[in-house]
């Protein structure tokens, strides 16, 4: 029997080749006669000639436009409160967050923030409940560039103090109000960063499924179709990076993996995670995909129904298997898929050894990352937690 739930998406979905062309119309519904639009991005974006093309789109509709590209790899609120100071310059009521989940969150939040008028660190660790629920002035697109984090549907935030502690905010109000999600504008995504953020969306649908929320029959049904795209695809989309069916595939997966972290949440590999982000500035999809790895048996083992299930929709094939050899088959895949992603397995280049154990635990134990590892279906001990940190370390 599935748990109680609820679910809730107020997100407005544009996806096919060529969706971009949309943009302008959609604009417009929030705007009317408001010309005046803000764009979040970042320099990858910019210099792979992305930016450029929807400006172009923008321009011959007659709109005006101003650029915010400094947005970092680990979004701060500083960027954020950026963002909100050029909206209220020119007054728009229309927002476009362009790229990975780190422009569009700086979007999400900078249009709450704007059309309150508050400081974008006031929303830290705010949860709905806490957050006003008045009108937004300032409308939301999300345009992602990566196949990956799926923020173009969420309600999740996540943001870096000055002391780069990752912080989050979670509020139905940070929902863009559309996702326009167009295949082409991710072929150009270099093979490491389309292999991290694929395998970003990947742990997301895992742990959306496996965690103590997952047992939903939403979630599950979004997160196990999320895990069949990705696991047929996310190989072709690293090293034959114009395979537009690939691509398709992967940013479709990510989608469907982002709407089903919205009820079945993230859990301990993100935890983890966001430690690793925090002390060391790791790209967020590497650091979850390593950490995912260094515990993923150990939740399969205790949990083998839900990760043979997994294990089927990566596509690994069930006869005479029991369900317990289904469950580690899984886990062998991933470790598989993780290994010939192409991405740094080790991250002593990174400048992390196992002289950073102490500190990769406390920032695993603090409060804004122990919150998601409780979301873990099989809980650790604090021994549990130094024994993952130390594999992550020990690659």
């Amino acid at each position: 029997m599935f748990s109680n739930f609820m679910y809730y998406n107020p997100v407005k979905i544009i996806y096919g080749i060529d969706s971009i062309k949309q943009l302008p119309e959609e604009i417009k519904v929030f705007s009317h006669d408001n010309k005046a639009v803000t764009i979040v991005t970042d320099t990858g974006i910019v210099n792979a000639g992305i930016t450029e093309k929807i400006l172009s789109i923008l321009s011959e509709s007659g709109f005006k436009y101003s650029v915010f590209s400094e947005v970092e790899s680990n979004p701060s609120f500083a960027s954020v409160n950026k963002v909100v100071e050029i909206i209220k310059s020119n007054k728009s009521t229309c927002v476009i967050g362009l790229g990975g989940g780190s422009p569009i969150d700086v979007a999400k939040l900078a249009s709450v923030a704007a059309s309150d008028n508050m400081p974008a660190e006031s929303y830290a660790f705010k949860r709905d409940i806490q957050i006003p629920p008045g009108h937004k002035e300032v409308n939301t697109i999300a345009v992602p560039t990566t196949a990956g984090t799926g923020a173009e549907v969420t309600q999740v935030g996540v943001y870096c103090e000055e002391n780069k502690k990752k912080l989050w905010t979670v509020s139905f109000r940070l929902n863009p109000q559309t996702a326009i999600i167009d295949p082409k504008l991710t072929i150009e995504l270099p093979p490491k960063l389309t292999a991290a953020t694929g395998l970003d969306a990947l742990v997301h649908a895992i742990e959306a499924i496996t965690g103590k929320p997952g047992n939903n029959p939403i979630v599950r049904s979004y997160g196990l179709q999320a895990i069949r795209l990705i696991c047929s695809s996310l190989e072709r989309a690293i090293y034959k990076g114009d395979d537009i069916e690939a691509r398709e595939n992967m940013i479709l997966g990510s989608t469907l993996a982002g709407m089903a972290i919205e009820a079945g949440n993230t859990a301990m590999a993100h935890g983890m995670g966001h430690a690793l982000s925090s002390i060391a500035g790791i790209h967020h999809g590497r650091a979850v995909a390593l950490c995912l790895d260094a515990i993923y048996a150990w939740n399969a083992e205790a949990f083998p129904k839900v990760h043979a299930e997994i294990a089927k929709a990566m596509g690994i094939d069930p006869s005479g298997k029991t369900e317990m050899e289904l469950a580690m088959a899984g886990a062998k895949e991933y470790s598989r898929l993780l290994s010939e992603s192409g991405i740094s397995l080790s991250l002593k280049d990174d400048g992390l050894t196992i002289s950073d154990l102490d500190r990769f635990v406390n920032s695993i134990n603090a409060k804004e990352n122990r919150g998601i590892v409780g979301y873990n279906r099989r809980e650790p001990s604090d021994k549990d937690i130094i024994r993952f940190a130390r594999a992550v370390l020990e690659r």
